[in-house]
Protein backbone atom coordinates (compact mmCIF):
# COMPACT_ATOMS: atom_id res chain seq x y z
CA UNK A 1 0.00 0.00 0.00
CA UNK A 2 1.40 3.32 -0.73
CA UNK A 3 0.74 6.37 1.78
CA UNK A 4 0.12 9.70 0.03
CA UNK A 5 1.63 12.77 1.83
CA UNK A 6 0.08 16.17 0.92
CA UNK A 7 2.95 18.45 0.21
CA UNK A 8 2.62 22.12 1.63
CA UNK A 9 4.78 24.62 -0.66
CA UNK A 10 6.48 27.67 0.60
CA UNK A 11 4.48 29.67 -1.93
CA UNK A 12 0.85 29.08 -0.09
CA UNK A 13 0.88 31.31 3.21
CA UNK A 14 -0.27 34.12 1.11
CA UNK A 15 -3.61 32.89 1.48
CA UNK A 16 -3.81 33.96 5.01
CA UNK A 17 -2.29 37.26 4.40
CA UNK A 18 -4.37 37.58 1.95
CA UNK A 19 -7.82 37.05 4.17
CA UNK A 20 -5.86 39.11 6.73
CA UNK A 21 -5.46 41.98 4.29
CA UNK A 22 -9.04 41.91 3.17
CA UNK A 23 -10.71 41.46 6.76
CA UNK A 24 -8.69 44.52 7.48
CA UNK A 25 -9.20 46.58 4.68
CA UNK A 26 -13.64 46.01 5.51
CA UNK A 27 -13.04 46.88 9.33
CA UNK A 28 -10.93 50.06 8.28
CA UNK A 29 -13.95 50.98 5.58
CA UNK A 30 -16.61 50.61 8.54
CA UNK A 31 -14.54 52.74 10.85
CA UNK A 32 -14.04 55.47 8.54
CA UNK A 33 -18.01 55.49 8.09
CA UNK A 34 -18.73 55.08 11.58
CA UNK A 35 -16.34 57.87 12.32
CA UNK A 36 -17.22 60.44 9.65
CA UNK A 37 -20.99 59.89 11.16
CA UNK A 38 -19.83 60.87 14.70
CA UNK A 39 -18.05 63.63 13.09
CA UNK A 40 -20.84 65.11 11.35
CA UNK A 41 -23.52 64.90 14.21
CA UNK A 42 -20.70 67.23 15.91
CA UNK A 43 -20.03 69.82 13.41
CA UNK A 44 -23.47 70.27 12.02
CA UNK A 45 -25.55 70.24 14.85
CA UNK A 46 -29.27 70.51 13.86
CA UNK A 47 -30.69 74.08 14.24
CA UNK A 48 -33.23 74.81 17.03
CA UNK A 49 -34.82 77.86 15.17
CA UNK A 50 -35.22 78.04 11.44
CA UNK A 51 -37.35 81.41 10.60
CA UNK A 52 -37.29 84.37 8.26
CA UNK A 53 -37.04 87.96 8.78
CA UNK A 54 -37.77 90.75 6.54
CA UNK A 55 -35.22 93.40 6.66
CA UNK A 56 -35.77 97.06 6.00
CA UNK A 57 -34.93 96.96 2.64
CA UNK A 58 -37.66 94.43 1.46
CA UNK A 59 -35.27 91.29 1.32
CA UNK A 60 -35.97 87.74 3.11
CA UNK A 61 -33.36 86.96 5.07
CA UNK A 62 -33.19 83.15 7.06
CA UNK A 63 -31.80 82.57 10.62
CA UNK A 64 -31.12 79.66 11.88
CA UNK A 65 -30.33 79.55 15.54
CA UNK A 66 -27.85 77.25 17.17
CA UNK A 67 -28.34 77.73 21.24
CA UNK A 68 -25.53 75.15 22.02
CA UNK A 69 -23.38 77.69 19.91
CA UNK A 70 -24.87 80.75 21.29
CA UNK A 71 -25.26 81.77 17.57
CA UNK A 72 -27.62 82.33 14.88
CA UNK A 73 -26.32 81.95 11.23
CA UNK A 74 -27.96 84.24 8.92
CA UNK A 75 -28.07 83.14 5.04
CA UNK A 76 -29.81 85.24 2.31
CA UNK A 77 -33.12 84.00 0.24
CA UNK A 78 -30.81 82.14 -2.04
CA UNK A 79 -29.40 80.23 1.41
CA UNK A 80 -26.15 81.84 0.90
CA UNK A 81 -24.01 82.32 3.99
CA UNK A 82 -23.84 86.42 5.14
CA UNK A 83 -22.53 85.88 8.63
CA UNK A 84 -23.11 84.71 12.40
CA UNK A 85 -24.47 86.81 15.13
CA UNK A 86 -24.55 86.42 18.88
CA UNK A 87 -28.02 86.15 20.70
CA UNK A 88 -27.58 89.76 21.89
CA UNK A 89 -27.66 90.49 18.17
CA UNK A 90 -23.82 91.58 18.18
CA UNK A 91 -21.89 90.49 14.66
CA UNK A 92 -19.59 87.93 14.95
CA UNK A 93 -18.51 86.54 11.24
CA UNK A 94 -19.75 88.52 8.22
CA UNK A 95 -18.86 87.50 4.40
CA UNK A 96 -17.52 90.31 2.07
CA UNK A 97 -20.83 90.46 -0.58
CA UNK A 98 -20.25 90.21 -4.22
CA UNK A 99 -20.19 94.16 -4.63
CA UNK A 100 -17.39 94.44 -2.16
CA UNK A 101 -19.02 95.61 0.99
CA UNK A 102 -18.86 93.84 4.32
CA UNK A 103 -21.89 92.05 5.12
CA UNK A 104 -21.83 93.47 8.94
CA UNK A 105 -23.99 96.14 8.39
CA UNK A 106 -26.68 94.47 6.80
CA UNK A 107 -26.39 91.71 9.60
CA UNK A 108 -26.67 94.75 12.29
CA UNK A 109 -29.84 96.31 10.30
CA UNK A 110 -32.13 92.88 10.64
CA UNK A 111 -34.96 93.37 13.49
CA UNK A 112 -34.01 91.96 16.43
CA UNK A 113 -35.35 87.78 16.70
Amino acid sequence: MRSYRLAVSSSQPWIGLRLEWAVGLVLGAIGCLIASNVTRAHLNPAAVSDHAVRAADGHIYRLLRYPGRNSIVVLDSESRYLGTMDLHHRVLDAVTLPNGTNAAPLLRSLPPF
